[in-house]
This record gives C-alpha cells, sequence and structure tokens, in this order.
C-alpha cells in the first residue's frame, strides 16, 4: 500500500509502526520529531523520505502493538 495507506491502518489498528521490505521501522508523529525511524539499537528523529519512498506502494504495517521499550 502506499505511504499514507499504511500511516492511516497503523492508526486504525492500533499499531505504532509503518516499514517497506529491507527498512527500518517508521513511527509517524504530530511532534517536532515527525517521523521517527526505530532500529533495535536507537530512534532517530526526523526522517527525511525519499521520492522513492515517498511514491512507493510497497509499505506495511507493523502488526505489533506494544511500547517502544524495544527501540
Amino acid at each position: 500500500m502506499n505511504i499514507r495507506d499504511a500511516i492511516l491502518e497503523a492508526t486504525r489498528v492500533g499499531a505504532k509502526y509503518i516499514y517497506r521490505k529491507h527498512g527500518p521501522k517508521i513511527k509517524p508523529t504530530n511532534t517536532i520529531d515527525c517521523c521517527i525511524i526505530c532500529t533495535p539499537w536507537k530512534k532517530v528523529p526526523r526522517w527525511e523520505p525519499r521520492y522513492d519512498d515517498l511514491v512507493s506502494v510497497d509499505w506495511y504495517v507493523v502488526s505489533e502493538k506494544g511500547s517502544d521499550k524495544d527501540v
């Protein structure tokens, strides 16, 4: 699905993250952190998507719910 639909679906099902295959989890927010890249080691705020990220239709929702303690 496209990035917009993935974000809306994540919100609908209560998931926190979206991702593309072979990429990190992304946590969209309305804070000054913007979209946060979440890896097992750290969080990186203010993700700047490339054109390919914005027009891609291979976005997925991380189905797991829960806290941010694992990132």
